[in-house]
């Protein structure tokens, strides 16, 4: 998780153990992440240890949307993004496979931010391949 995601999920955490401060009045967003899917060379084996990997990067998607949202308030929607994970699990490759929110400055700062995240990411060593997780972007 980059700096500013770690501070932005603490600053979160924060606002709302404490029942104030600024986090609490902007609008929030949610990520809720769907079904990975393997392709054809990447281990189906492997696929329960790959969503665990996504579902626990969750804050890090949410930054990426509430900066968004913090431009557009009407941005909402599914991106589905493939990842390319080397065979010791490192992140080689993101690319936005699919998107409902449109096109637009503040969908490709929010899609640069979640490419940006996930590249981050390690996975277990025996995922080698591309996966593909659509996530699902909301208003709270």
């Amino acid at each position: 998780m980059s700096f500013t995601a770690r501070r932005y999920v603490v600053v979160a955490v924060l606002a709302s153990v404490l029942g104030g401060g600024c986090a609490s009045r902007a609008i929030r967003g949610r990520a809720v992440p769907g079904d990975v899917t393997p392709d054809s060379r990447a281990p189906a084996r492997a696929v329960p240890a790959v969503a665990a990997v996504v579902r626990g990067h969750i804050p890090e998607l949410e930054y990426c949307y509430n900066a968004a949202l913090g431009r557009s308030r009407e941005l909402r929607g599914t991106v589905t993004l493939a990842a390319l994970v080397d065979g010791a699990g490192r992140v080689t490759r993101v690319t936005i496979v699919e998107r409902s929110w449109g096109i637009g400055q503040v969908a490709t700062s929010a899609e640069d931010c979640l490419r940006e995240q996930v590249r981050t990411w390690l996975f277990p060593a025996s995922s080698a391949g591309t996966y593909r997780f659509p996530v699902r972007f909301a208003r709270r």
